[in-house]
């Protein structure tokens, strides 16, 4: 993100500098959890902001390049068990932790954000979506595995102590706004 200073961040498109609404593309790690009886929610352990937009078709302009730097078709994915990977088009399963590419919308209210639209523009799998998140991940769960090894406890790290936010896909999204 390009923060200009506290209060404004820049736009990626047009380099509009704005506080509010926030438009974004973030790489995600999830899992997709499927509660019987509940509409099929997406648990994100992480989130990587990768751009910020002053509005939706500033986002839209560019989204297309985002993802080819990003090596990932989009592809719009569903919320279903089984999903076919952005990158490898091989299918997976969504109840493993796999990667995300999530556009959203959010009204900001000082630090805290309201979404109005989320899109999740691919999933992919959980190899695929270790060669995005780049050499910290792997380092820092290979610390942690060395540890536990060592000392008979799990390191603790930043990421650990992150509790895990939960939004609502698009479908689920849609269902509530037509409701209200």
């Amino acid at each position: 993100m390009h923060t200009v200073d506290q209060d404004f961040s820049e736009c990626f498109t047009c380099r509009t500098r704005f506080q509010s609404p926030l438009f974004c593309i973030t790489r995600d790690r999830e899992q997709i959890v499927f509660d019987v009886g509940d509409i099929p929610s997406a648990s994100i352990q992480d989130a990587e902001g990768l751009e910020v937009y002053c509005s939706q078709s500033c986002l839209e302009a560019r989204c297309k390049d985002v993802m080819t730097a990003q090596n990932c078709a989009i592809t719009y994915p569903g919320i279903g068990p089984i999903e076919i990977c952005g990158r490898c088009n091989e299918p997976f399963s969504t109840t493993n932790w796999h990667g995300a590419y999530v556009a959203s919308g959010e009204t900001l209210y000082g630090i805290i954000g309201t979404a109005f639209f989320v899109d999740v523009l691919a999933r992919v799998c959980p190899k695929c979506a270790e060669l995005a998140s780049g050499a910290d991940v792997d380092i820092g769960e290979a610390a942690q595995d060395q540890d536990l090894q060592q000392t008979g406890r799990a390191a603790t790290s930043h990421a650990a102590l992150e509790l895990p936010r939960v939004y609502v896909e698009k479908a689920a999204f849609q269902s509530v706004q037509s409701t209200t």
